[in-house]
This record gives C-alpha cells, sequence and structure tokens, in this order.
C-alpha cells in the first residue's frame, strides 16, 4: 500500500486510459456510468485483497488503499 496520496505519472496514464477521455468533455450521464463502473471495480478489488489476507481495519472499518484529489481544481 502507497504511503503517499501522490500519483505517479503511470498511475495518472492508466487512468487517463481507463476513462476513455477527458472528463471536462464527458455528457453529464457518461460521468455517472464511469464512477457507478469504478466504485464496482473497487469493490472487486477490495474483496480480492480482503480473500488474500491483507485488508487492513481498525474496528469495523476497512482502511482502505485510497488516494483523493476531491475538490481540487482540475487542469483543462
Amino acid at each position: 500500500m502507497a504511503t503517499t496520496t501522490k500519483l505517479t505519472k503511470d498511475e495518472i496514464t492508466a487512468t487517463a486510459e481507463l476513462l476513455g477521455g477527458n472528463v471536462a468533455e464527458m455528457p453529464q450521464d457518461r460521468l455517472y456510468h464511469l464512477i457507478k463502473a469504478t466504485q464496482h471495480a473497487t469493490d472487486l478489488l477490495l474483496n480480492e485483497i480482503k480473500h488474500r489476507g491483507e485488508l487492513k481495519s481498525q474496528g469495523n472499518v476497512p482502511i482502505a488503499p485510497h488516494v483523493s484529489d476531491f475538490g481540487c481544481t482540475p487542469s483543462r
């Protein structure tokens, strides 16, 4: 698990490839579709980490590897 919140250039490139375009140019329904798909992917990935016995938790709350720039102004 990463110890920093900064994404690498490879992670940024991979994200752009997964999204399939410039999000600023996507219609709203496409954005919601992508959010739903990434939430499902996150569920699958966390379940696999749990299956491997590597998911950490604090009490009943899983500690998920997560990086977010939510609220930051994107470059357009």
